[in-house]
C-alpha cells in the first residue's frame, strides 16, 4: 500500500477526502478523482513525488487555500467540470508548484486577477474554456513565457485589450471561438503576420473590439481560432491573405 504509485477514485460515494487520506501514500506519482460525491477536500499531505492531479466531474464545493502548498513536483492539474462556482479565480492555487498543464474548463469562472497566474512560468497548456469570463485583465498572462496553448474557447469575452496576450512569447495556439456576450455587436478583425510564423486567419467571434496591436507579442504564434460567424463583418487588412 504504502509503495502505491497511482491512485483511482470513479463513481465513489465518498464525500469528504480528509487531511489524512493520503498520509500513508507517500510514492503517489498521481491521483485522479473522477465523476464521484466528493464535496470536500480539506488538505493532502506532503506528497513529494505527486506529478499528476485529476479532479475531473466531481461536486467539490471548495478547495483549501493550500491546496499545491505540499505538491512541490505537481506537473499537470485538471480541475474540470466542477460544482465549484468560482466567480474570481484566486492565485494561491498554484503556488510553489512547477505546473506545465492547468486545465480549469467549466468551472463557471467569472474573472481573476492580473497576477492569478503570476508563478507559472513553467506552464505550456492552460485551458479556460467553457466559462464566464468577459473580461481578461491587463497582462494577465505576462508571467506566462513557456506557454503553448492557451484555450478561451465560450466565454463571455466581449473585448480584448492590446496588454492582454504580453508576455506570451512561446504561444503557438489561441483559441478565442464561441464568445457569447449577451447582446449582439458588429466586429472588428484583423487579418495579420505574426513575426516568424505562417499567415494566421483571424475567423469569426461575437468579440466587439480588437485592438490593433494586440498580438504584436505572439511571435511565434501558427494557430489562432475566433470562429462564430456574425452577419456583420469588417476586416482590417494588415496585408493580403495568404491562399489557404
Amino acid at each position: 500500500g504504502k509503495r502505491l504509485k497511482e491512485l483511482q477514485i470513479t463513481k465513489s460515494n465518498i464525500s469528504t477526502i480528509t487531511s489524512d487520506f493520503l498520509i500513508n501514500f507517500q510514492e503517489l506519482d498521481r491521483i485522479s478523482i473522477r465523476e464521484s460525491r466528493i464535496k470536500k477536500i480539506e488538505a493532502f499531505p506532503r506528497l513529494i513525488q505527486l506529478d499528476s492531479l485529476i479532479l475531473k466531474g466531481n461536486n467539490i464545493l471548495s478547495l483549501p487555500n493550500d491546496l499545491t502548498n505540499k505538491l512541490p513536483r505537481l506537473n499537470i492539474m485538471v480541475l474540470t467540470d466542477t460544482a465549484i462556482n468560482f466567480k474570481y479565480l484566486p492565485g494561491f492555487m498554484f503556488q510553489k508548484v512547477p505546473l506545465t498543464h492547468l486545465h480549469l474548463s467549466g468551472n463557471a469562472i467569472v474573472s481573476m486577477t492580473s497576477d492569478t497566474f503570476s508563478t507559472l512560468n513553467k506552464l505550456e497548456n492552460l485551458k479556460l474554456d467553457n466559462n464566464s469570463i468577459s473580461v481578461l485583465p491587463k497582462k494577465v498572462f505576462h508571467d506566462l513565457e513557456s506557454l503553448v496553448e492557451l484555450n478561451l474557447n465560450k466565454n463571455s469575452l466581449l473585448n480584448l485589450h492590446k496588454d492582454n496576450f504580453i508576455g506570451l512569447k512561446s504561444l503557438r495556439s489561441l483559441i478565442l471561438s464561441n464568445n457569447n456576450p449577451p447582446c449582439n455587436v458588429g466586429i472588428s478583425l484583423i487579418f495579420f503576420k505574426a513575426k516568424k510564423s505562417s499567415f494566421i486567419k483571424m475567423k469569426f467571434s461575437e468579440i466587439s473590439l480588437v485592438s490593433v496591436t494586440i498580438f504584436k507579442q505572439l511571435i511565434i504564434l501558427s494557430n489562432l481560432s475566433m470562429q462564430k460567424q456574425l452577419a456583420y463583418i469588417e476586416a482590417l487588412m494588415a496585408g493580403p491573405p495568404s491562399p489557404e
